[in-house]
């Protein structure tokens, strides 16, 4: 039983690392993302605003 309960253990910390890991990374894409989109957003606002 002893055996068991460190498996189980060792595979909820490995989990949540890679849960961590995940969230991180989807964090930093949705990050740069946004940026780009505003990035673009001001480019084309600038450009409509040339033309007007």
């Amino acid at each position: 039983m002893d055996f068991v309960d460190v498996v189980i253990e060792e595979v909820v910390v490995s989990v949540f690392i890679v849960v961590d890991d995940v969230v991180e990374v989807v964090v930093v894409v949705v990050a740069l993302v946004s940026f780009t989109l505003a990035r673009l957003f001001c480019i084309s606002v600038l450009i409509v605003g040339k033309r007007i």
